[in-house]
Parts: structure tokens; C-alpha cells; sequence
């Protein structure tokens, strides 16, 4: 399995704040945040990783040395630029994931459990192509799944709840090369999405559906974002162990 985190954003929410710290190495409750991501996936290894990281947050705070000892054996791809939405990132690790070999791509600021999305990822049914981890919510901030009472995905919208399901980044690929076919045909297609007009992660699945592969949607027992001071501050009231 691999498993790209793509950490290369700019965290603006944190530094009108005051928090200049890189985002993924803020520490919550004795773990940086990508750890509590990395923790909602426990199958996934240490070495599965692949993070995809600034230049000057490794100049300035070397998370590249800090990913590595977190994650012993993981992989940092160090970029200077800032590319045009987190589907164009994940594909700089392209000739790492392009592969029959199982992909994640996660966000680094949520923490969740779902037995289901872990039952599904270690236990694919023959018919699974991927799982999208869902949770109940209206908050338009958020990507959105529709599926059916079988779970099989039907369309998946960002930033427009096109149901009462928004998702969890934490998007399960059964093969890494259908992810990056998907995603390039929606890159070629300029099929941006939400009011910056980037390309997504969560709508490259759509490039799936279309063609008929099955993508399920796991139901999350519990889940937190962690992508705004003010969702750490609620999660550090909420969280019990």
C-alpha cells in the first residue's frame, strides 16, 4: 500500500492566528496532527508514506528530518511551488503510485474511526474499486458523497452537499493507477471545483463511477476535522481515548 499525504498548502487558517507552525507538525494533545491523521488508518505503515512538503517549510522547520522521524521510512517530495489543488500534488508521486498496488490519499488534518472503511480496505469485496469515509453533516465546507442503501457511490460534489454525507479525506484507491488515470482525465478535462477553482481529490472518483467501477461509502462512528483553530480546540474538549 502507499499512502500520499500532500502537505504543500499554504495553512492560512493557523497563521492569522499567530500559529506559523507548518500545519502537520502542530502538536495536539502530545501528537502532531498528521500522526491523528496517520492513527485514523492504522493498517497503513510507517514506510507506506509519502509526503508531498514546501521547500521553505523545510528550510524554515526541516519537515522533511521531522516526517522521517515520525514516520521511519516514509518518503518527503520537497516542492517550490504551489500547485493547483490537491489532485495535481498527489500526482507529483505518480511514478510511486501509478501501480496495481493499493493507494490512500489523505489529508493531514482529521482524525476518524470507521471499522467499516477499515473492514472494506484490508477485505476489499471483489467488486470494490475504492472507499470514500463518510460522516453526517450539512456544513457546506466539506466534499459530499451520494450513494444508495448498497453504499455504492453515485457522485461524489465539492463544496456542494449533494446529500447528507460530507467526507473525510481519507480517499481509499483498490489500484494507485486508477487514481492517477482518473485524475488526469480530469485535469485534461479542466474539471475544477469550489469557489478557488483547483482540482480536488474527492471528485477525481467521479472519473470512476462514470466508467462503472464500484466506490463504496464507509460510515464514520466518529470523526474530526482539524483544519481550523477553532475545530483543535473543540476536538481537545471532545476527544476521550
Amino acid at each position: 500500500m502507499k499512502v500520499v499525504m500532500p502537505i504543500a498548502g499554504l495553512g492560512s487558517r493557523f497563521t492569522k492566528v499567530g500559529i506559523n507552525t507548518p500545519k502537520p507538525l502542530i502538536e495536539i494533545l502530545g501528537k502532531p496532527m498528521a500522526k491523528w491523521a496517520a492513527d485514523s488508518i492504522p493498517f497503513a505503515k510507517p514506510e507506506d508514506f509519502i509526503f508531498i512538503v514546501r521547500k521553505d517549510h523545510v528550510d524554515e522547520y526541516k519537515i522533511d528530518k521531522e516526517m522521517k522521524r515520525i514516520f521511519p521510512g516514509c518518503r518527503v517530495i520537497v516542492i517550490d511551488y504551489v500547485t493547483e489543488g490537491a489532485a495535481c500534488t498527489v500526482l507529483i508521486a505518480k511514478e510511486y503510485i501509478n501501480s496495481d498496488e493499493p493507494l490512500i490519499v489523505t489529508d493531514c488534518d482529521h482524525y476518524f474511526i470507521s471499522k467499516e472503511y477499515e473492514n472494506w480496505v484490508t477485505n476489499p469485496p471483489k467488486d470494490l474499486k475504492g472507499v470514500i469515509p463518510v460522516f453526517h453533516t450539512q456544513d457546506k465546507k466539506w466534499s459530499f458523497t451520494k450513494f444508495g442503501e448498497d453504499r455504492i457511490v453515485t457522485q461524489v460534489a465539492e463544496k456542494i452537499p449533494i446529500s447528507e454525507y460530507g467526507n473525510i479525506g481519507a480517499y481509499y484507491f483498490r489500484h494507485g493507477k486508477d487514481f492517477v488515470w482518473a485524475a488526469e482525465t480530469m485535469i485534461a478535462k479542466n474539471e475544477r471545483h469550489g469557489t478557488a477553482q483547483e482540482f480536488y481529490v474527492a471528485p477525481v472518483y467521479n472519473k470512476l463511477v462514470e466508467r462503472g467501477d464500484h466506490i463504496y461509502a464507509a460510515i464514520c462512528e466518529k470523526k474530526w476535522g482539524l483544519g481550523t483553530p477553532e475545530d483543535v480546540e473543540f476536538f481537545k474538549e471532545d476527544y476521550k481515548e
